[in-house]
């Protein structure tokens, strides 16, 4: 937790707490979402959660894949 909050203060460690968020929170929904299909559906607040944690690593993902775009692209 405190990696990738650092990414929010210091540029330095910007990627790493983009590449950290992403794996952590895309794990974490989809295996979530793959409990849930392998046994019986949980509760809603499960599911929201799992949903949740996708879509802010998705965003997470956008956002890293943008920075490698902007990094490449300086002189």
């Amino acid at each position: 937790g405190m990696i990738i909050l650092t990414g929010a203060f210091f540029s330095r460690g910007t990627y790493r707490s983009l590449l950290l968020s992403a794996i952590f929170y895309l794990s974490y929904g989809i295996s979530r979402v793959i409990g849930a299909a392998g046994d019986v559906v949980p509760g809603d607040s499960l599911l929201h959660a799992a949903v949740l944690e996708i879509l802010v690593g998705v965003v997470c993902l956008v956002l890293l894949l943008r920075y490698r775009q902007k990094v490449r692209s300086l002189p």
